[in-house]
């Protein structure tokens, strides 16, 4: 606090000098109030809006629990309108401080001929400030999905302040770019830079490993992620982070049809205490897969259906129980518990649709094809173009409609000819 209160003194002290500070004045005085107005008035401002924005995305998204979650949870598309105006604001309040307190007028010569000085008398900016506003306006653009804007910061910073410290993070967000646009050999050529960098400070490698997780996800390279993300497990990582990636950790590990890495994973995600959604589906997971006693996980499952307090996850505990008649080769009762998971999927559409093409699939192998058609059209009401097998769900969709439709006009026309028949 004491170092706070000094540091506005000394901020209200230059105010009082701020005649004569122009840009255009490169003088210890100007570069010191320049850079003082850029820490704790505009850039102090447009980093909280940041903040602001990544809580709000926090609290207002909602995680597909059905498909492999994003290592980076801000991905998701929904996430950019969440806080599109927080992240705007930021970018903003960047160009503002860009524009009024950018320094990039030499000073006025002096004698001194040394190495340290004619490299100071050289430099492109003064403000030490202004990297780091363009690192903050590259990141605001990237939650805004607004990928070439992004790239355009974080390539001035590679450009004009390679020798910052502020280098590494601008080539790991431009990566994180070239993933999103799906420019894979770019991002790649990147990472590989920086891993051949023998110099990087902890965190720089930490974020490296879970970028290098993110990208061989993206391109679904199973192994390479599992590999990279048991690395970043090693590393010094938050309560949530370390949830988080355990959890894809146990998708991956069940992707790949290793079960009993899976189990220790979702166990590893239960003790690290992590959200309440994440760990509930953690739980159920542990019971689809955690015990071969099909039987007892049935009943387990059925006591969870009686708790009140879990009335908000009926969908994700039907649809769970449903699995485990399958395998028990009840289909009947497995049906009637997708269906059960759909009727309850009020809030959950990605849960909605998981259950419905269950049930459509069900239905079609036993020919019903009426209800087939009803569910594929119910799982396609709830989809956009990018779930998968979202091509496949419109054939199905269209196809059994049509053939519904011919069923019905070949039912009327029987009916017709045996209503004929009997005059």
């Amino acid at each position: 606090m004491k170092g706070h209160a000094l540091n506005q003194f000394f901020y209200l002290l230059v105010l009082l000098f701020s005649v004569g500070c122009s840009t255009q004045n490169n003088t210890a005085i100007s570069r010191f109030y320049h850079q003082l107005n850029s820490q704790y008035n505009v850039y102090f401002n447009a980093k909280e809006s940041v903040k602001e924005g990544l809580m709000r995305m926090d609290r207002q998204v909602i995680e597909d629990y059905t498909h492999l979650l994003p290592v980076f949870p801000e991905t998701n598309p929904a996430a950019s309108q969440v806080a599109i105006s927080q992240m705007e604001y930021a970018v903003q309040k960047c160009l503002k401080l860009i524009a009024t307190h950018s320094i990039t007028k030499s000073p006025k010569r002096k004698t001194n001929t040394s190495e340290a000085y004619t490299a100071f008398a050289y430099k492109a900016e003064y403000n030490k400030w202004i990297d780091d506003t363009y690192l903050l306006m590259g990141q605001a653009g990237y939650y805004q999905r607004d990928f070439h804007r992004a790239q355009e910061s974080f390539n001035y910073i590679l450009h004009n302040f390679s020798d910052q410290p502020s280098r590494n993070p601008a080539f790991l967000w431009l990566s994180r770019c070239y993933i999103e646009t799906g420019e894979f050999d770019k991002a790649l050529q990147i990472l590989k830079l920086l891993e051949r960098d023998g110099s990087l400070p902890a965190e720089v490698k930490k974020y490296l490993t879970i970028v290098k997780a993110d990208y061989f996800i993206t391109i679904k390279d199973w192994k390479e992620a599992v590999f990279q993300l048991n690395q970043a497990l090693k590393m010094d990582l938050t309560r949530k982070e370390r949830g988080r990636y355990n959890f894809i950790l146990a998708q991956l590990y069940l992707t790949l049809g290793q079960n009993d890495e899976a189990v220790a994973a979702f166990h590893r995600v239960v003790k690290s205490r992590p959200p309440i959604r994440m760990a509930f589906e953690a739980k159920i997971s542990l019971l689809e897969y955690a015990s071969n006693n099909l039987e007892e996980v049935d009943l387990a499952l059925a006591k969870m259906i009686r708790n009140g307090n879990n009335r908000p996850y009926l969908d994700r505990i039907y649809y769970a129980k449903g699995e485990v008649a399958l395998k028990s080769q009840r289909r009947e009762e497995a049906l009637k518990d997708f269906r059960s998971s759909v009727t309850y999927s009020l809030d959950n559409n990605n849960q909605r649709a998981l259950s419905s093409l269950k049930v459509a699939r069900l239905s079609l192998e036993e020919s019903n094809y009426r209800m087939a058609s009803c569910y594929y059209d119910s799982a396609l009401a709830v989809v956009g173009s990018g779930y998968p097998g979202y091509d496949e769900i419109v054939s199905k969709t269209n196809g059994l409609a049509a053939l519904v439709k011919n069923l019905d006009l070949i039912g009327r026309e029987d009916s017709l000819q045996k209503v004929a028949l009997m005059k």
